[in-house]
């Protein structure tokens, strides 16, 4: 049933104490799992819309005589070294360019043209006059090929494809095929600005008037100018057959034409619906309905787009580096205030500073929540110079749980010292790792960040002195050692859980739930655990989530929100974490997952008698 590898009496004592806690879990899924690629990676998209052309070094100047738009889209501090001569800056965050409601109108408003060039090509794009003439643009990146097209490239391209239609041709799209870094050093298209330029931030400059990072800029200045005229989407439907399971038109975040999601509903809820938490209670109104999941997903949808549309506004304050100052009177409420409405200032100068740290170009820790390195516990000072800089944030709702966690990236091989710092000074004794680990598709060297290793830059030491097998999750006993002192931190890597996706069962998250919370009780270890995914945040969101609500129903203190009340626990989760830590809970298949996983605990343990988990 089990697989077991261990060392000495004290493994066999924490071998007979974690066999005890062995679930009953649900057989594992026949059926591969495959991780999709990041967006950052280079190879994330393999062909551009056949109607985006390619370019070599050759074809620019004919491109830039006609009076093409240049859009270069890598970062700033690149942009700010070299570019191509009329190039403008447009590094947008994929948080952003993955949006379908996310268009050329603010790309073109994340650059510096002039308002009126602005115009001319918007107009143009709508004008849909017999005879206009195609515009031309021309986007590029570092080092996209015809055999690898980065997302953001494809992304970008795809905003300008998507005015074009059979009838009307807005614009001719061209990217360049190799990218920037083709272009040789003495090319006559390439423009080096002058170091008074660089330096200057005077509104004629030609660059970006989205940021410019700090790596180019004096240490304290963080930004350079706003992501401009914040554009709130309204979630709208499209019509659907009645006799389908859930259609709808996408969320802010959602990639297709269409939304679909099977949702999974406990039997017995409608008979019971009076017994259901107040807040849950929707889920088993008028199920006789044939659209009765179509509103359902209606109701969750509408939620997760005001968490979206509250996260799209700390994501510009946060570039602005300034205060957003409009109320949102349809996203904020007494317990999950709007942006305009909470007192954090929302910051992310060391994640774009530090972003060789960073596992994705678009997922930055807030500044006031960031976890940050510490040299010892007791350390007062820091040199100027210091590096505290980790990519993760310290996530808690008070009014929910107790529980605090940290939410991070799966490591990188040059940060696998600063996670287990981020371990050993936070005191943390259960690390719940939710991607796939084997095949080392995460790290740049054979090692796992969990295996055997010493790290001696800070003189810590890993020891693996216990493994054991469940269904849908792995449990590792880890020694962690440093000088003459050790603690013990337990490892739990859940295994079936798709990058953006949800897990095939609600049994499987609940099953590890209840595993690490028995671990927690009877080891007596501190309650407050590290969680990581991919990125730290869809994923990891998502557990925290589970587990926060999970909590509540089973340990509310007097001054936490009733389980049992109007207040909706995982729209409040979700809101809260999202102030702390960007993306968490990334998509609206997750949010639903969520609610699924908690109607089913709930139904399961309080209602009906039968659970099983």
């Amino acid at each position: 049933m089990s697989t077991t590898v261990a060392a000495g009496k004290e493994d066999d004592k924490c071998r007979q104490s974690l066999s005890e806690l062995c679930l009953k879990s649900p057989e594992p899924s026949t059926s591969p799992v495959h991780q999709p690629i990041s967006p950052t990676s280079r190879n994330y998209l393999k062909e551009m819309p056949i109607s985006v052309v390619g370019v070599k070094e050759d074809g620019i100047q004919a491109l830039i005589d006609s009076g093409a738009l240049v859009l270069d889209i890598r970062p700033f501090n690149l942009f700010s070294v070299s570019r191509i001569k009329t190039a403008v800056n447009a590094c947008i965050p994929t948080t952003l360019l993955k949006r379908t409601s996310y268009s050329i109108h603010q790309i073109l408003n994340s650059t510096n043209l002039p308002e009126d060039t602005k115009n001319v090509f918007l107009n143009h794009a709508h004008a849909r006059e017999e005879g206009t003439k195609p515009f031309k643009v021309l986007i590029y990146d570092n080092d996209s090929s015809d055999s690898h097209i980065s997302f953001p490239l494809f992304q970008t391209c795809s905003k300008f494809v998507l005015l074009n239609d059979e009838s009307y041709t807005a614009f001719e799209v061209f990217y360049l095929d190799g990218g920037f870094s083709s272009i040789c050093e003495n090319s006559p298209v390439l423009e080096i600005p002058s170091e008074k330029e660089v330096n200057s931030n005077g509104s004629k400059s030609s660059s970006l008037s989205g940021f410019k990072l700090p790596l180019c800029t004096p240490a304290k200045q963080k930004f350079l100018n706003a992501l401009k005229k914040n554009m709130l989407p309204r979630p709208e439907f499209g019509a659907q057959n009645e006799d389908e399971d859930t259609i709808i038109n996408p969320p802010l975040e959602s990639p297709g034409k269409n939304y679909i999601y099977s949702l999974r509903i406990p039997e017995g809820v409608q008979e019971n619906v009076d017994l259901l938490p107040e807040w849950l209670r929707f889920f088993g109104e008028n199920t006789k309905d044939p659209s009765y999941k179509r509103n359902v997903i209606r109701k969750l949808n509408k939620l997760f787009n005001k968490i979206e549309q509250s996260e799209q506004v700390r994501l510009k304050t946060a570039i602005a580096n300034n205060c957003f100052h409009h109320h949102i009177p349809n996203v904020c409420t007494p317990s999950a205030l709007c942006p305009a409405c909470d007192d954090v200032k929302y910051q992310i100068p060391k994640g774009i500073e530090y972003g060789y740290k960073n596992r994705y170009n678009n997922i930055w820790p807030y500044e006031h929540s960031r976890v940050k390195l510490s040299v010892s516990p007791h350390a007062r000072q820091k040199s100027d110079d210091y590096d505290d800089y980790f990519n993760a944030n310290y996530i808690e709702c008070s009014k929910v749980s107790k529980k605090r966690y940290i939410a991070t990236q799966n490591p990188l091989s040059s940060t696998f010292e600063d996670f287990w710092k981020t371990v050993w000074y936070n005191d943390i004794e259960v690390i719940v790792c939710l991607n796939e680990q084997s095949g080392n598709k995460f790290s740049d060297k054979e090692k796992r960040y969990f295996d055997d290793q010493v790290f001696p830059d800070s003189s810590l030491q890993l020891n693996n002195t216990f493994f054991e097998r469940h269904n849908s999750f792995d449990v590792r006993k880890i020694e962690l050692t440093k000088n003459d002192k050790s603690k013990t931190v337990y490892h739990l890597q859940f295994k079936e859980w798709p990058d953006f996706g949800v897990p095939s069962s609600s049994n499987c998250i609940l099953d590890l739930i209840h595993y690490k919370n028995n671990i927690v009780k009877i080891l007596g270890l501190n309650k407050n655990i590290l969680v990581h995914c991919s990125a730290g945040c869809g994923r990891t969101g998502t557990f925290i989530t589970i587990d926060m609500v999970i909590d509540c129903f089973e340990s509310r203190d007097s001054d936490q929100l009733d389980p049992w009340g109007p207040d909706d626990l995982v729209y409040k989760s979700v809101q809260y974490q999202r102030t702390q830590r960007i993306s968490m809970v990334q998509n609206l298949d997750q949010f639903i997952y969520c609610y699924e996983v908690i109607l089913k605990f709930a139904f399961s343990k309080f209602i009906s008698g039968t659970n099983d988990s």
